[in-house]
């Protein structure tokens, strides 16, 4: 498997900050985030009240957001390690050198909002793609026992387009850090999809498995591309572009990803996977087909 942002594991935000960062880790959910709407509300949209009974504290939740996202705005590792809990599943890939940053400028957090306090394993769980990183809830639990967690929505405003990601915020001591963050699914992912393009001669792939042996939770299909490439190009990029699923194949020779395949984590409400061939950094889209429930 290719070199992949955490784009399965993290908000849109930070994912796009962050490349190769979980290579290995292709067993995302996909679950329904509606329980954050808890009626524990008690953020008041504008960036300035949405702390956890954390008079005491020597940060707000917000800050720990605010300092990841510039650590991977400047390319900072240690600054990327400071922000982040020491708890966090994102760590051990942190420390071992597996990031790739991302040129993003000017992002700015325009709005912030406490959708819930008093955050347990059990709420985490029930994020979008929880399960890639969280497969056991008990040791979740351990590493939220005794920390004051919450859940933020983040608005942010890069290159003048709003995005919007849910954070899980953990304090550590007196000092509150970035656990976690992924976005919540399209409402809508039929209004996403666009019109199909299929590969009629087999010139890149061989094959759509929808219902591959896979004993991970959620939906996938595994995309095999053909032994013998009708085309040359540089790199073959497989995606599923409403889960945010991405895999990219490239070598040295213009057919070194023929015979590649990669399992495709899909919206279970609705998706496309998508296959471009890249040459010469022009990309063409050989294979456009929709998933439907």
């Amino acid at each position: 498997m290719n070199r992949r942002t955490y784009m399965v594991a993290a908000g849109s935000i930070a994912s796009a900050l962050f490349a190769g960062c979980i290579d290995e880790l292709d067993n995302g959910g996909d679950t329904d985030t509606s329980n954050t709407d808890n009626g524990d509300d008690t953020g008041d949209g504008n960036g300035t009240n949405d702390t956890a009974d954390n008079d005491t504290r020597d940060s707000d939740p917000i800050d720990a957001v605010e300092a990841y996202v510039r650590a991977g705005e400047n390319a900072d590792i240690d600054a990327t390690i400071e922000a982040v809990h020491e708890e966090s599943p994102l760590l051990p890939f942190l420390e071992e050198g597996e990031t790739d940053f991302d040129e993003i400028d000017d992002v700015e957090i325009v709005d912030h909002e406490t959708i819930k306090k008093d955050v347990t394993a059990a709420d985490v769980l029930d994020l979008q793609y929880a399960e890639t990183l969280f497969q056991d809830e008990d040791e979740l639990a351990n590493a939220l026992d005794g920390e004051a967690a919450v859940l933020l929505d983040v608005t942010f405003d890069p290159e003048d387009s709003f995005r919007e990601d849910t954070w899980v915020v953990v304090t550590e001591g007196e000092e509150w850090k970035m656990f976690w963050a992924t976005a919540e699914p399209p409402e809508t992912p039929a209004e996403q999809l666009d019109p199909e393009i299929i590969d009629e001669d087999d010139a890149v792939v061989a094959d759509i498995d929808w219902d591959p042996d896979i004993d991970n939770p959620g939906e996938w299909a595994r995309v095999t591309l053909v032994d013998e490439p009708g085309i040359e190009a540089d790199a073959v990029r497989i995606e599923s572009t409403i889960a945010d699923s991405e895999f990219e194949f490239s070598g040295e020779s213009q057919t070194a990803w023929s015979g590649s395949w990669a399992n495709v984590n899909l919206n279970e409400e609705g998706d496309q996977i998508v296959v471009t061939a890249i040459t010469d950094n022009e990309e063409t889209v050989v294979h456009r087909v929709h998933y439907e429930p």
